[in-house]
């Protein structure tokens, strides 16, 4: 396959995990459906996965939000040309929602699970010009592609990105032995619905907004390349959950679980110190200032929280900025 498929096929998960903490998610990708809906999704993401992110896609793509956030980055939206060019899906008119499973433990990638409205003869022609084969696994099609090696910098993996037709608007991505054990919990029960304290986590943020991510916090940390101050940081956290909701700002919460209660007490030091450094280091923005204020900590016990929001006026500086790199410098002479 062509360097664009593979990154997509294997980045989409990551993608998707990352921004749902910062909101970006909104530019690439907007009530949750049903959490009936949503459960479908999980039924094919293994147990033992180290992270599960969700996105509703159609409302972020509808929101105010993404719109500005579209209009102060325009480079970036070239990418969603590259993707369908190298998959044959369009994410703003094809996807309304996405599930993501990352494996963690420094293994790349994941699996990203899609619904929505898929073109499949044009998934299928795009697959095949980029050299994938097809496959029958468990009764369903599947299109292999080559297998790549990828390096993450500390050692080599051999990956053979591919597609799944999982049923009617299902759509699994990732590698073709992740696609496979997908199918097999699937039909063996050994997804999410046996993993209590993920599911707990799940239960708690899948109502609460557009975009969510869960974590077992110890493999995510094991990922090459993660700052060595990073892993100390979060060396006493256990499990992590975020969420979203993305219209006209970003208005979320960052929720930490501790392995302890003196864990969970420096962590709040860390979090409050931090918030105090960054007002004080602001500047005179009042668009900044209105987003530094919005941060509240809070939690007791081993539980640390963070509520946040992106207002619009951010994106207004951001707009600003965005205009001022793009502008041409002052004319030769004057």
């Amino acid at each position: 396959m062509a360097p664009n498929t593979r990154r997509f096929l294997f980045g989409s998960a990551l993608v998707v995990a990352a921004g749902l903490c910062t909101g970006l998610v909104a530019y690439y990708s907007g009530v949750l459906p049903s959490r009936q809906v949503v459960r479908g999704e999980l039924a094919f993401i293994p147990a033992d996965v180290a992270a599960v992110a969700y996105a509703d896609v159609r409302q972020i793509m509808d929101s105010e939000f993404r719109q500005r956030l579209r209009s102060a980055l325009p480079a970036a939206g070239s990418e969603k040309d590259r993707m369908l060019e190298a998959t044959g899906i369009d994410i703003e008119r094809d996807i309304d929602a996405v599930v993501a499973g990352l494996q963690g433990d420094g293994t790349p990638g994941g699996i990203a699970i899609l619904r929505g409205r898929f073109d499949r003869s044009r998934i299928e022609a795009a697959a095949l010009q980029h050299g994938a084969v097809e496959e029958q696994y468990g009764g369903y099609a599947m299109l292999v592609g080559r297998p790549h090696t990828f390096d993450d910098g500390t050692s080599s993996h051999r990956l053979a990105p591919s597609v799944a037709f999982l049923g009617d608007g299902l759509l699994g991505l990732g590698d073709a032995d992740e696609l496979r054990r997908a199918i097999d919990v699937s039909v063996s029960g050994e997804s999410l619905s046996a993993a209590p304290d993920m599911m707990r986590l799940i239960d708690d943020v899948s109502g609460t907004g557009d975009a969510w991510f869960v974590a077992r916090v110890a493999r995510m940390t094991r990922q090459p390349g993660l700052p060595e101050q990073v892993q100390n940081q979060l060396a006493g956290v256990e499990w992590l959950a975020a969420s979203a909701n993305i219209d006209r700002s970003v208005r979320g919460r960052v929720r930490a679980e501790a392995r302890d209660d003196r864990s969970a007490e420096d962590l709040r030091a860390v979090v409050n110190g931090a918030v105090a450094a960054a007002r004080l280091f602001a500047g005179q923005d009042q668009r900044v200032t209105a987003a530094l204020n919005s941060l509240q900590a809070s939690g007791s016990g081993r539980q640390v929280e963070l509520a946040f929001e992106l207002p619009p006026s951010l994106l207004e500086l951001l707009e600003a900025r965005a205009a001022a790199a793009m502008s041409p410098g002052p004319a030769a002479g004057h």
